[in-house]
């Protein structure tokens, strides 16, 4: 008993709670036992062997009972690798509950390219020779301008980056641009336009590409911003070589360095996009599937791949397969199908519904229904709102459907259940590291950020954790099998695929340990002009007027509390220290919304941030509306700052209020039951208005 006991402890780096040693003795005694742990058979034999496995616990029925209470106190040890598996006790077996009647469209995903949204360049070169020797237009092994080598690949970004042949051809020096960008004299423009039309046109024209962006003739002074739609703003303006449409520099994620000439090239972000959008690797399947159907063709392509039945197939095998066919250098063609981001909404849930359920069901706090509405949950005023957030979605997948590299939107918590299938294979890099591993992404895939400045956000990349091991990242790995959850933790990225067919379930929640994470978040948002699917100042203001907080929320809500009124506080004064006038923001009775009927959640024009506290207007009927936060006051309009108004839900003397009532509620039982009795039922606040629903 006591060998298998420090092979346990060994396995999580001794970072165990108290109760795990005593309450899960009898794991630890049987072999048997250690040998269903997830993650055993994958320790054996691994096709990364240095990469250390997350921890797994297992509860006991009674800790079971309560999901927040259980998460809660394994949050110090789990949250330190990223994420976590939990292994539900034996006599907790929801049923499979997905609808039979239920069909999707999956995904199709090449997987050789998610290892690099940018084709290489000896990628093209190998496309392009074969096409053209296909229409007898063969290459020769140099192809000079003047004596001077010309890369192809070079030419061939360069020209689509500028909108392709035709723009290049109507715009004055159109082809002498392009001579430069190669390093050339702008006197050779005719000799580079001359290789494009021998060697890369007719390529070019087969290339299924999407339009470019849209062409402006002309420098109008009414023109809009491509980027925030306002008006022309005095001062410079960026005008874009390829489409020539203005944005103004503090709209812009591609800023022209500050060193660079005033009159050089400058691209906006949809160039620069559409130079890159021919390779992305995923792309919707035209397929219908149920899940027993896709369940035969994952099971029989599987057996194909590695030529022999589907369950004789070991984890490792897979891993290796996958990461072998990741990183081919010969191109592999290799393509599967997903059906990922599946709402519950629309195609039903894979967990009993609360109808199918006995009122005092063991575990059903557990299901996703449930356990988004507890109070525990801070955004439990937002449920069945927000699409992918509080309403779960589901994951059908085949063997190497991948999930790349992410973390949660507003850094917050989830939870993924496996209702059934096969493993599949985490990794994660913790939030103490998470700075470090966005370095190296840029480090090894330049191209795609410099196309995609916001590249992390969009789960398009995959990366090998041997490489962020051996540059220094902090990573680590886990299998979840059926029947096991999941837990990731704020700010950890995590990245993974599936070993075969499953079916899997996931959702967000918030714990209180959340919300210094959010407010950065919310920052980093701001910094990027990305839209936040929720506003966190929402989540603290309305869990600062709830009656059934937990007792364990209120020392976090109170230092969010407060830096939320000292930037409301700074920013107010500042603002209206320059002539802008304050304004209570007129709601109808009970509800969020303008006497007007315009909804209150707006967002900025400039960052994008939502205007939840306090957003500045131009009173002047003749500007165009358009709200701004308080610190874009200048960009807002040409209007002097007496024309500007100010609105404030809360002044701040009542935002100080709450914070004194905050701090001053009394230390007693708040009446908490982490028992099934009274906290197995979802909990409605009629103090809580629900935001309008947000399409994310």
């Amino acid at each position: 008993g006591d060998v298998y006991k420090r092979q346990y402890q060994r396995r999580v780096r001794g970072r165990l709670s108290t109760f795990d040693i005593a309450s899960h003795h009898r794991h630890l005694l049987f072999p048997r036992d250690m040998a269903n742990t997830p993650g055993t058979e994958y320790q054996e034999e691994r096709a990364f062997p240095q990469i250390e496995s997350v921890p797994t616990f297992h509860p006991t029925d009674a800790e079971f009972r309560d999901p927040f209470k259980y998460i809660t106190s394994i949050y110090e040890q789990s949250s330190r690798f990223g994420i976590c598996v939990i292994v539900p006790p034996d006599r907790w077996q929801p049923k499979f509950s997905v609808p039979e009647t239920m069909t999707f469209s999956p995904a199709t995903q090449s997987i050789a390219r998610l290892c690099s949204r940018i084709v290489q360049p000896e990628e093209f070169l190998t496309a392009l020779t074969i096409h053209n020797l296909n229409h007898g237009l063969p290459i020769p092994k140099k192809v000079t301008v003047g004596e001077i080598p010309i890369d192809l690949d070079l030419l061939h970004k360069q020209s689509r980056l500028r909108g392709g042949k035709a723009r290049l051809q109507a715009r004055h020096n159109g082809w002498a641009s392009v001579a430069r960008a190669l390093g050339l004299r702008a006197e050779d423009a005719c000799g580079v336009e001359e290789v494009y039309e021998t060697y890369l046109d007719h390529y070019s024209r087969r290339l299924q590409l999407v339009d470019p962006p849209t062409h402006v003739d002309g420098r109008s002074s009414k023109t809009k911003c491509l980027e925030c739609s306002a008006e022309h703003h005095p001062g410079s303006m960026l005008w874009c070589t390829g489409c020539e449409r203005p944005c103004h520099p503090f709209c812009t994620l591609h800023p022209p360095s500050e060193d660079g000439e005033r009159d050089s090239e400058w691209f906006c972000s949809a160039c620069i996009q559409w130079s890159t959008k021919s390779h992305f690797p995923i792309k919707e399947s035209r397929c219908l599937y149920s899940c027993k159907t896709f369940e035969e063709v994952a099971r029989n392509r599987k057996a194909n791949y590695f030529r022999k039945p589907a369950s004789e197939v070991r984890i490792c095998e897979v891993e290796r397969a996958y990461w072998r066919e990741l990183e081919s250098k010969t191109g592999s063609e290799l393509e599967v199908e997903y059906g990922n981001d599946l709402d519950t909404a629309q195609h039903g849930s894979g967990f009993p519904s609360k109808q199918d359920c006995s009122k005092h069901e063991y575990g059903q706090a557990w299901y996703f229904d449930q356990l988004i509405r507890r109070p525990e949950n801070l955004l439990r005023g937002f449920s069945d709102l927000i699409s992918g957030i509080t309403n779960p979605w589901l994951y059908v997948a085949q063997f190497f459907s991948t999930f790349c590299w992410h973390n949660e939107d507003c850094h917050s918590l989830s939870i993924n259940y496996m209702h059934a299938g096969d493993s599949k294979i985490w990794y994660t890099v913790p939030a103490s590291n998470a700075d470090k591993f966005g370095a190296v992404m840029r480090r090894n895939f330049p191209e795609l950020f410099e196309a995609y400045p916001n590249a992390l956000f969009q789960l398009c990349t995959m990366i090998s954790p041997d490489v962020l091991h051996k540059q220094g990242v902090e990573v680590y790995t886990g299998i979840q099998k059926p029947g096991t959850f999941v837990v990731t933790f704020p700010k950890a990225y995590h990245a993974g695929f599936s070993t075969g067919y499953n079916c899997a379930e996931a959702v967000n929640f918030a714990l209180p340990e959340w919300l210094p994470y959010a407010q950065a978040c919310k920052e980093m948002y701001r910094g990027t002009h990305r839209i936040s699917p929720f506003c966190v100042d929402q989540v603290i203001l309305d869990e600062a007027g709830s009656k059934t907080r937990s007792r364990h929320c209120k020392p976090f809500l109170e230092q969010s509390l407060r830096d939320l009124i000292e930037h409301e506080l700074e920013h107010r004064e500042r603002v209206k220290q320059l002539g802008v006038q304050e304004l209570p923001l007129k709601l109808l009775p009970g509800r969020r919304t303008l006497e007007d009927g315009s909804h209150t959640l707006h967002h900025c024009s400039i960052c994008r941030q939502d205007l939840f506290v306090s957003f500045i207007t131009c009173k002047r009927a003749n500007c165009r509306p358009r709200k701004v936060c308080l610190r874009h006051v200048f960009q807002q309009c040409d209007c002097e700052m007496s024309a500007k108004q100010l609105y404030c839900r809360n002044s701040v003397e009542d935002l100080k209020a709450l914070l004194v009532q905050l701090q001053e509620e009394e230390e007693e039982d708040d009446g908490e039951d982490w028992e099934m009795g009274t906290m197995g039922e979802a909990v409605s606040y009629t103090h809580l208005t629900l935001p309008t629903k947000r399409i994310v």
